[in-house]
């Protein structure tokens, strides 16, 4: 992704955080990013990265991908840690995150939107859901976008990405009306750098997995 966005804004400031310095080098042996890339990489923490930006300059993107559906960083989920990434952020930016879990009868993904919800007062679910059913109790994919101001749906459907019919993107937003009914709903909890048992919220895809 970020060769892509490179590629895409040659003109823009990428920065990456990566705990793995192997996974930066198989980013130059295998992956195509050139040696003379612009792409700013720390190998360390992303949260320790992000507390390095605040009070600097600010982005339009934030995008995480630390989740997983057998171990989550659990300090990369708290209210604390999206207020941090939401001080980097321009007013118009926007912070994404992959979330593995079941929408219906999931216990990390309530929790991690509604710990958004406490910093971001927009926060929507989005899946390449084309038949638009959000009743699925299946374990899959979804992102999990925050934003101080609301994202233009029509800008975003008119979008041309040749992913789907006619050129269209085939993610889509969960509409609010079952957006709410979904967070209202479903048991959650606010996550906290004091309480934040990650873990254990996501243990039940885990144990799926066993049968």
């Amino acid at each position: 992704m970020p060769r892509q966005m490179e590629t895409l804004r040659p003109d823009a400031k990428i920065v990456v955080a990566e705990i793995d310095p192997g996974v930066t080098e198989t980013n130059f042996e295998r992956l195509g990013v050139r040696p003379d890339t612009h792409i700013i990489t720390y190998n360390a923490d992303a949260r320790q990265v992000v507390e390095s930006f605040q009070g600097q300059e600010k982005f339009d993107l934030v995008f995480g991908d630390a989740f997983n559906d057998l171990q989550i960083p659990y300090h990369l989920t708290t209210k604390e840690f999206g207020q941090k990434v939401r001080n980097m952020l321009k007013d118009d930016g926007v912070y994404l995150a992959l979330v593995i879990d079941k929408l219906r009868g999931g216990l990390f993904i309530p929790s991690y939107t509604r710990t958004l919800t406490e910093v971001f007062p927009y926060v929507y679910v989005l899946n390449e859901n084309e038949a638009n059913n959000w009743t699925s109790p299946y374990p899959n994919t979804y992102v999990v976008a925050a934003s101080a101001t609301p994202i233009d749906v029509n800008r975003l459907n008119a979008i041309t990405t040749g992913q789907g019919d006619n050129g269209r993107p085939i993610v889509k937003i969960m509409p609010q009306a079952i957006f709410q009914e979904w967070l209202q709903s479903s048991w959650s909890v606010v996550l906290t750098d004091d309480f934040s048992p990650a873990d254990n919220l996501v243990a039940p895809l885990f144990v799926d997995r066993s049968f």
